[in-house]
């Protein structure tokens, strides 16, 4: 064995060498009962341990995790059999015990989890309290046997990481530690010729890298002590690593080294904001950290809701803002249909994921806040087609579509106009109901159904045309039909059984 990570190993040997038979001679109707494994608190339990660790709470033993029913019946017992097991093994000792009982030997699975997380159930965690790293410490080691099921359970819940409301705020609160200390007040020590403080910040800054790395990669942060161990185990972590090395070997050297100290720590900050971009969490690339907080704390702020609930949110903001658009000819009827407006809106939202969700919601909060109608804006664009003239003098009014952009927007279009095709000809009935389908069927008085998804994705912001792209190819890829799914929706809102009977009832009217 290494001298590295040896604890694990020599646990699960010592096991299958005396645990497992003892086991099976003294309380074989229980065997199945009894989880084993090596998990909880220690470098052990990481992986991590070295030489220094084995002069105490380490060396040959395990866990056996049992539910308070079992413990009851057998728990003393049980906890008697496994102290008379051999104290060495391999040529290792069981070092003293210094940091408390309940750390290896028979444990109550109730009180393994009250003791790390709070809770003796999952849906009782107090996620707003409980420690990052004994949230770690929960799920580490290897379980060597589990019949029941009941401990791997609750770790199984565990390792899907932090809930989505808890998982943004932890990126939030990490993501502006960092921008204030190594990006913010890092720099302005330097400035003040105050190189002490500078360097205590930026090792503050750099100490919340490791945190938020480990958050993104879908992680618990351990203890300060192993922040570091654990960001080499994934590829972008060692990325991180290799940069906070540089800062460290700069940090030593002389002061005129602080430009370049300055330009790694922006450099991180353009590293981390990329990664976030990259996974949908936030919708630019500023790579001052703290830019991005608001966003963070929106979205988690939406998290909690279910995406019927965010489909409602929407609806309702966008309702709100279609009734502030003014109309040449005065206030439209469909300004005060709101179950209409409604069903429209929902039956397409439906059909989107949960980031397109979280990102149009945050846009939308976004653009209102700046005082931005984003519906305003979908209409006045639909006037390119339908009355050039008026559309000319508008146009000056909103952000400008690059001819990237434009492209993109062409090519989504072109997908959905032959969908919609294709459910025309399928269901002509339900379709005649609907918009006419092409842009060059417009006049003053009719926006084609193209001429209004033009308008409605050219209001997007960089990222939601990201995420709508994709949507759109997935359901290429799946040889799919999105205006199929979102008149599905509509026609279930409107009542009907299905789109057969929606589709056989509406042709009998138009009889």
């Amino acid at each position: 064995m290494s001298e590295t990570g040896v604890g694990i190993r020599l646990a699960e040997a010592y096991y299958e060498a005396f645990g497992k038979p003892m086991i099976a001679e003294k309380f074989g109707e229980y065997e199945g009962r009894i989880a084993v494994g090596l998990a909880g608190r220690g470098s052990d339990c990481f992986g991590y341990d070295d030489e220094m660790s084995r002069d105490h709470d380490w060396g040959p033993d395990f866990c056996l995790w049992v539910t308070d029913d079992t413990w009851e019946q057998i728990g003393e017992a049980l906890q008697q059999a496994y102290e008379e097991l051999p104290l060495e093994f391999k040529g290792y000792k069981r070092a003293p015990r210094v940091n408390g009982k309940n750390r290896r030997g028979v444990i109550r699975i109730s009180e393994f989890y009250l003791n790390l997380v709070g809770a003796e159930r999952y849906e009782e965690i107090p996620w707003r309290e409980v420690r990052d790293y004994d949230l770690a410490a929960a799920v580490n080691g290897k379980v060597f046997r589990d019949d029941e099921g009941v401990f791997t359970e609750f770790r199984n819940q565990l390792k899907q990481g932090y809930p989505e409301e808890i998982f943004y705020l932890k990126l939030a609160e990490a993501a502006a530690r960092y921008a204030q200390t190594a990006e913010y007040n890092f720099a302005r020590c330097l400035e003040r010729g105050e190189r002490f403080t500078a360097g205590m910040m930026l090792w503050d800054g750099m100490k919340e890298a490791m945190r938020l790395q480990i958050y993104v990669d879908g992680k618990y942060p351990p203890h300060d002590k192993w922040l570091h161990r654990c960001l080499l185990e994934t590829e972008n972590g060692r990325q991180v690593a290799g940069v906070l090395q540089s800062m460290t070997e700069l940090l030593t050297q002389p002061a005129e080294n602080s430009v370049a100290l300055r330009q790694l720590a922006e450099q991180l900050g353009d590293f981390f904001a990329r990664e976030l971009y990259a996974r949908d969490i936030i919708s630019d690339i500023d790579f001052y950290l703290d830019a991005h907080s608001e966003e963070l704390v929106y979205k988690a702020g939406l998290a909690t809701k279910s995406k019927e609930m965010l489909v409602e949110e929407i609806a309702k903001l966008e309702f709100a803002a279609f009734d502030k658009v003014h109309n040449e000819g005065g206030r439209a009827s469909c300004q005060n249909d709101w179950a209409t407006f409604s069903i429209m809106r929902k039956s397409q939202y439906l059909t989107w994921n949960r980031p397109m969700l979280l990102q149009y919601l945050y846009d939308f909060h976004r653009e209102i806040n700046l005082g931005h109608n984003l519906i305003e804006e979908k209409y006045g664009r639909m006037m390119e087609s339908t009355a050039p003239e008026k559309y000319r003098e508008l146009e000056k009014h909103f952000p400008v579509l690059t001819e990237e952009k434009k492209g993109i927007i062409e090519q989504i279009c072109g997908m959905q106009v032959k969908w919609m095709e294709e459910f025309a000809a399928q269901y002509p009935a339900l379709a005649d109901n609907a918009r006419s389908i092409h842009t060059y069927e417009d006049n003053p008085f009719n926006t084609s159904y193209e001429t209004y998804l033009r308008g409605e994705i050219g209001t997007y912001s960089d990222k939601m045309l990201e995420l709508y792209g994709r949507y759109i190819v997935e359901y290429a890829r799946n040889g799919k039909n999105p205006a199929y799914d979102i008149m599905c929706n509509s026609v279930a809102m409107y009542g009907y059984r299905d789109i057969e009977e929606a589709e056989e009832k509406t042709a009998r009217a138009q009889l």
